[in-house]
């Protein structure tokens, strides 16, 4: 998982023409935020509905924690929908492995240490549970040193965000490492490999050097500090990693491995400078010359590779720089309309919830409406509308000229994207004469506004973290499902509905006017809700294929009972069966459907899933 694979050659022959020079000047802050804010783009763009990552057909929970983290300290803001609906499908995991659950400690620490402090504290004892001779597996089989640097940085991110950590766990944990050394003639020889006894290479000496400049950071606390022989060692250790890495040192391959986890390496040594510290490896300027690589070695559709390799890559770039993306700078979002014929003028700031407020009247359009001798006008009251639909009143005192008229008003929004708002003012105008001179009553005049149109970027509907929760309330999870179709297209066979990815879906073909999607379980399941999802790709509302209205569900071949499709692509259909039913098989016949924009009659379904809920 943690390993993507190798770096094609033609990246690498650049790469080592950037790396000849050793005195490598850095890349601007312009191009590393650029590089930085492209690869975030393209992970966000790439999110599931349910709030996961897919990556190689598997739902690992590391996978998804370690984007979740990656987004986090490239400076995405914690409200922005990807992070919490990646958070919302992270709540029901149950990590069973030590990179899964070393990840999902460094995601939730970095989202909100104290929102989750009880289960930061719980997989850390789960983490200590697996501790095995001061290091760790998968937890299975015998410790190595890639699975123990997760597990230490898993720790550290729990420790500094108060977790309970015993001295022991710590003092095992340098002894664990110190194995992993190479030896020499008086004392270690400097570089780590993978297991003890290996020969070293770049990834694992930058994982033993970080993992115990990790181990002296705690252990150097009060009640906590080692005797002065193994603090010797601890150094020595340290020492002797920074050495080999300084003679071996290299940003355009893995010392000793070549072009393999050359990424993985690279964010290895990014921790190295960051936990020792230690700005440069001997005399390397080790940022400089590794983000000129990585810039220059970027895809253009933002990516490094696969989703580890970006990671690594946005991590290591990360490490100097302040991004723009999702509104790292800090800046507030302000809008305001143009002076022009439109009587009354808007502006807003923020992003949700947004302030808005009326910055002037045109003098044209109101010249009629102020009482003699007074300057402001008489306002009633001003109505807010926010997407065409009343959000507000603002009562105002018509008696008298209004002596703010701002007449602001705050609004939240539950989905992220383009808003309009608007102000209808209503103002009491003076009396009016008659021909003969007979005063008239005050009328009341409606004034509005033009449209202005803002940006949500931090929303989340409802209905999208309940999307996100799915995943792990999903009975079928776990359930050997066999599954036949009335038809079906090549590469969207029947078992595509029950793959446990949002991203993949069942179609059947144009001409099949009964399309039926037959699952048979391996076990029974009691479930109450039926969950049913239309055939997406992506995120994306515009799908090359028809859609379903209406889907007839015969549970355990009983009489079968109609579900209405939603009209939204992107959100699934539920149905309640008013009791728990013991469930063997499910028959899914689509009875209307609605041909593609294209003319395509080719109809599926997505993701079918079981629940139990209250």
């Amino acid at each position: 998982f943690l390993y993507p694979g190798r770096v094609k050659a033609s990246i690498l022959a650049l790469s080592l023409l950037l790396g000849s020079t050793a005195a490598a000047q850095a890349p601007s802050a312009s191009a590393v935020n650029g590089a930085i804010d492209r690869g975030v783009k393209l992970l966000l763009d790439r999110q599931e509905l349910d709030g996961g990552w897919a990556y190689g057909g598997s739902r690992r929970v590391g996978n998804t924690a370690l984007i979740l983290y990656t987004l986090l300290k490239s400076g995405v803001d914690p409200r922005h929908q990807a992070i919490q609906c990646a958070v919302a499908h992270l709540e029901g995991q149950h990590p069973e492995r030590t990179y899964d659950t070393s990840l999902l400690l460094l995601a939730l620490c970095a989202h909100d240490p104290e929102l989750h402090a009880a289960r930061i504290q719980d997989l850390t004892d789960l983490l200590l549970s697996w501790q095995a001779g001061g290091g760790w597996a998968y937890p299975s089989g015998t410790p190595d040193l890639s699975n123990t640097q997760y597990a230490a940085l898993g720790l550290w991110a729990a420790g500094n965000a108060g977790a309970d950590i015993p001295a022991r766990a710590w003092n095992d944990l340098i002894s664990s490492t110190l194995g992993f050394a190479e030896r020499g003639s008086s004392g270690y020889g400097g570089g780590f490999a993978y297991r003890p006894g290996g020969s070293a290479t770049g990834s694992m000496t930058s994982a033993g050097v970080g993992v115990l400049a990790i181990c002296r950071s705690f252990v150097s606390s009060p009640g906590r500090r080692l005797s002065r022989k193994d603090s010797s060692k601890l150094d020595s250790g340290i020492e002797a990693g920074l050495s080999w890495l300084a003679r071996n040192f290299s940003v355009t391959d893995n010392p000793g491995v070549g072009a393999s986890h050359h990424l993985y390496y690279l964010y290895g040594l990014e921790r190295v400078g960051a936990l020792v510290p230690a700005e440069r490896i001997g005399s390397r300027d080790w940022y400089a010359e590794g983000a000129k690589v990585l810039i220059r070695a970027q895809r253009s559709g933002g990516s490094w590779g696969g989703y580890p390799d970006t990671c690594f890559a946005l991590l290591f770039l990360r490490r100097a720089t302040h991004p723009i993306t999702g509104g790292a700078t800090g800046q507030e979002r302000r809008y305001a309309q143009a002076a022009g014929k439109t009587p009354v003028r808007l502006a807003a700031s923020g992003d949700n919830p947004i302030a808005m407020w009326i910055t002037s009247f045109s003098n044209v359009a109101t010249e009629s409406l102020r009482w003699e001798g007074e300057k402001g006008l008489r306002i009633e009251r001003v109505i807010w509308r926010v997407d065409g639909v009343e959000s507000t009143r603002v009562e105002g005192d018509a008696s008298s000229p209004a002596t703010d008229p701002r007449f602001p008003h705050r609004a939240t929004f539950d989905a992220q994207g383009k808003h309009t708002l608007e102000a209808e003012v209503h103002v009491l105008a003076p009396p009016a004469k008659t021909s003969s001179g007979r005063a008239l009553p005050p009328s009341l005049r409606i004034l509005r506004s033009e449209p202005l149109e803002v940006r949500v970027q931090h929303a989340c509907s409802e209905w999208l973290l309940e999307t996100a929760r799915d995943y792990s309330r999903n009975l079928l999870r776990g359930v050997t499902v066999s599954a036949s179709a009335s038809s079906s297209l090549r590469g969207r066979e029947a078992s595509r509905a029950v793959d446990d990815n949002q991203g993949t879906a069942w179609i059947a073909r144009g001409d099949d006017d009964e399309p039926t999607l037959r699952l048979v379980l391996d076990r029974p399941v009691d479930a109450n809700t039926i969950v049913v999802g239309h055939a997406r790709q992506g995120r994306s509302e515009n799908v090359p294929w028809a859609r379903a209205l209406e889907v007839e569900v015969k549970i355990n071949s009983s009489r079968p009972k109609r579900l209405r499709m939603h009209s939204n692509v992107q959100r699934k259909a539920r149905l309640d069966l008013g009791e728990r039913r013991r469930i063997e098989s499910l028959e899914l016949m689509i009875r209307w459907r609605v041909p593609s924009s294209s003319g395509s009659r080719d109809v599926g379904l997505s993701e079918i899933e079981l629940q139990l809920n209250d």
